[in-house]
């Protein structure tokens, strides 16, 4: 825009060319500045067109961006909610959960049931789909029970609840787990979990034929079976039963033996007898060990070596240790 010039120097007011003096110079001002004047006008109302518009655009990106931080705040890349209906319980459970998660497999989560959360299921995430939100994980670990469609999916590690499944391998800590031992005393299931300190099982553990070893055995007894009276057929001794098993003879009766321990472990099992004499007792298979050492094939042979008799007492209770170290294949027999 051009200068503004300086006014000139007019004559005093009433002077006879004062009037034409101020019209010269308003035309030359009107003439230089009014076209330029109104091109300034337009650039700032432009301008302010243009700042307008930023504005509105700034504020609708504040919005979004404030809308995008409370979704973050409520719902992190790795926690999501779900309305598919589940059953509370262990293995693999399918749910539909919100797309663009952040989740991965081997990411270890909880599904807990929005309304109580104190009923949830614990696992690893073994599939996601973060387009369809198909989300699969392999549940091991749960608490509470019942079937719901509200569900809350974060990461987490389990508090407690119920533990199913075989623990393979030695056990030096249990990865993952948070809270006291005491918390799984009466409620972890299979004999999952023990202390690597003093432990006191109220129930059965079953060892599988597994070694145990440098154990000092204090106070320990051995299970006694009572079959009761036999009367006519076979009498099974079944090796997991008990290694101590008894009945009372009420007819001519045939013996057999089921489930021997593993080949390459001794098995012992002690039969009491009582009134077996009475009746006709088959017991085949057997190699009966003589006090000379050598075997007998037949019980009465045996007896004849052993005792000077040929049968088992007609009133009384005999005892017969039978053992094997080959799953069953070779059985040896002596009266005790």
């Amino acid at each position: 825009m051009t200068t503004v010039s300086t006014p000139p120097t007019f004559p005093p007011i009433g002077s006879p060319t004062f009037n034409g003096d101020a019209y010269s110079w308003a035309v030359f001002m009107a003439n230089t500045y009014t076209g330029q004047i109104n091109a300034v006008a337009g650039e700032v109302n432009a301008n302010k067109v243009s700042a307008d518009a930023d504005a509105a655009t700034a504020t609708s990106k504040a919005a979004a961006a404030a809308a995008s931080a409370a979704s973050a705040a409520s719902a992190p890349g790795t926690s999501a909610t779900s309305v598919t209906s589940l059953t509370i319980g262990t293995g693999s459970k399918t749910l539909t959960i919100d797309t663009g998660k952040s989740l991965v497999v081997g990411m270890s989560v909880k599904v807990a049931y929005t309304t109580t959360p104190t009923n949830w299921m614990f696992g690893d995430v073994t599939a996601y789909n973060s387009g369809s939100g198909s989300l699969t994980v392999n549940v091991t670990l749960t608490n509470g029970s019942g079937t719901q469609s509200a569900w809350t999916v974060s990461l987490s590690g389990p508090t407690g609840g119920t533990a199913t499944g075989t623990n393979t391998g030695d056990q030096t800590s249990i990865v993952g787990i948070t809270g006291t031992m005491a918390q799984y005393n009466t409620s972890v299931t299979d004999g999952d979990f023990a202390y690597l300190s003093a432990n006191t099982f109220t129930g059965a553990q079953n060892f599988a034929d597994q070694q145990v070893s440098r154990a000092t055995m204090l106070d320990c007894s051995m299970l006694v079976v009572d079959k009761g009276s036999v009367v006519g057929g076979t009498v099974a001794f079944d090796y997991t039963a008990g290694s101590v098993q008894t009945f009372t003879a009420g007819a001519a009766t045939s013996w057999s033996f089921t489930n021997w321990p593993p080949t390459g472990t001794l098995g012992n099992l002690l039969v009491q007898v009582t009134n077996g004499g009475n009746y006709t007792q088959t017991i085949s298979g057997v190699n009966w060990i003589k006090p000379d050492g050598t075997i007998a094939t037949t019980l009465a042979t045996y007896l004849a070596a052993n005792s000077g008799r040929t049968a088992l007492q007609t009133g009384g209770m005999d005892q017969l240790l039978f053992w094997t170290r080959d799953a069953g294949t070779t059985v040896y027999g002596k009266l005790v």
